[in-house]
């Protein structure tokens, strides 16, 4: 409950499927997300993928998810990457580089999900 706080403090929203504001191409997803965290505007119509993999990736594998989350920042769509480490950081980092115009958080939270 202390992260949610936290969150909304530095002005994160938190929507759940049951929510309007929920993403139509999310709920079209046989595993969508029960909850979503975000900042910003929900467009329901952006283009969007979603970047993920292990908590303990190599390097290469890291170096792969920058690549490939930035060519895809630059083809006009949205990454999505959750909040564990590894291939998850690696391309909301990337992504966060590629967005010179956009507003992208890099804020470090408290704790990792999923933890573990």
């Amino acid at each position: 409950m202390r992260d949610l706080k936290a969150w909304r403090a530095d002005g994160y929203r938190v929507s759940t499927f049951m929510d309007r504001d929920f993403p139509a191409q999310l709920r079209e997803i046989q595993e969508m997300p029960p909850i979503l965290f975000w900042q910003g505007t929900l467009q329901q119509t952006d283009r969007a993928v979603s970047v993920v993999g292990t908590r303990r990736p190599t390097g290469e594998a890291l170096d792969f998810a920058r690549y490939v989350s930035q060519g895809l920042v630059d083809s006009g769509l949205s990454v999505v990457a959750g909040l564990a480490l590894g291939i998850d950081t690696a391309a909301h980092e990337a992504t966060c580089r590629r967005w010179a115009d956009r507003r992208c958080d890099r804020h470090r939270y408290t704790s990792q999900l999923p933890a573990g």
